[in-house]
């Protein structure tokens, strides 16, 4: 997911500049927007792949993932 999402990111950063710089800035709002929402779904897959890792529960680095 880190590459292709920061390839795309890439990408759409560069179309919100592009408009700023030639238009209205209208762009801005909704690629923060984009990236919030990726942010928060890349939190929540996180989590979810921490807590399916069982085999260490008495290690401090799992005990506060879970």
């Amino acid at each position: 997911m880190g590459i292709g999402y920061a390839v795309l990111s890439g990408i759409e950063a560069g179309r919100v500049a592009h408009n700023v710089l030639t238009g209205s800035g209208n762009l801005v709002s909704a690629y923060a927007q984009s990236v919030a929402g990726h942010f928060a779904r890349y939190l929540e897959l996180r989590a979810a792949y921490y807590r399916m890792e069982q085999r260490w529960p008495d290690q401090p680095f799992w005990n506060r993932r879970h």
